[in-house]
C-alpha cells in the first residue's frame, strides 16, 4: 500500500470516528448540561438575537402562590428559573443519530399534574420564557470541545 493510500485510509478513519455515536453523545450531554445550568441560573434565550438573557420576572400573584408550595431544587418563590418542581428540566433528554444531536423535553407525565413535561415546556416558551436552544457563545464552547476531542482522535490514528 502506498504512503498516500495509507494516509487517505487514516483520514477516513478519523472522519468515521468523528461522527460515531460516542462522540455525538458527548455533544448531546454537554448541550443538555449547558441548557440545564443556564436555565437554573435564571437565564433563557433571546431567540431573535441568539443570546442569553434573564427570564422575565414572575408576577406578584404567582410569587404569592409559590410561597405556599414546596419548590424543586434551586427553586425560590420569586426567582424565575423554571423550577417550580424541577420535573420539567429533569426530563430533558438528547438523542444522537445520523450525524445529528437533538435536545428535547420528554413527553413524560408529571407528578400531581395532568400535563406532560413537554406541554409545560411549550407553555413556558409561549409565555416568553424561551430556554430550549443554545446561544452563540454556548455553541462555540461545544464546538471547541468537539474540536479538542477530534484532535486527540486524529493524533492517535495518524501517529
Amino acid at each position: 500500500m502506498s504512503l498516500l493510500q495509507n494516509l487517505k485510509n487514516k483520514i477516513e478513519r478519523v472522519k468515521f470516528q468523528a461522527v460515531q455515536k460516542a462522540q455525538l453523545d458527548k455533544v448531546g450531554l454537554e448541550a443538555k448540561d449547558i441548557i440545564y445550568k443556564r436555565t437554573k441560573s435564571g437565564k433563557g434565550l433571546d431567540s431573535a438575537k441568539n443570546t442569553k438573557m434573564k427570564f422575565k420576572p414572575l408576577s406578584k400573584a404567582y410569587v404569592t402562590r409559590r410561597k405556599k408550595m414546596k419548590l424543586g431544587e434551586y427553586g425560590s418563590p420569586s426567582r424565575s428559573n423554571l423550577t417550580l418542581t424541577g420535573q420539567m428540566l429533569n426530563s430533558m433528554k438528547y438523542t444522537s443519530k445520523q450525524k445529528r444531536v437533538e435536545i428535547f423535553i420528554a413527553k413524560s407525565s408529571r407528578s400531581g399534574s395532568k400535563h406532560t413535561n413537554a406541554e409545560v415546556a411549550a407553555f413556558c416558551e409561549k409565555n416568553g420564557r424561551y430556554f430550549m436552544g443554545l446561544a452563540e457563545g454556548e455553541i462555540r464552547i461545544i464546538l471547541n470541545n468537539y474540536r479538542k476531542r477530534l484532535k486527540l482522535i486524529a493524533r492517535n490514528i495518524l501517529k
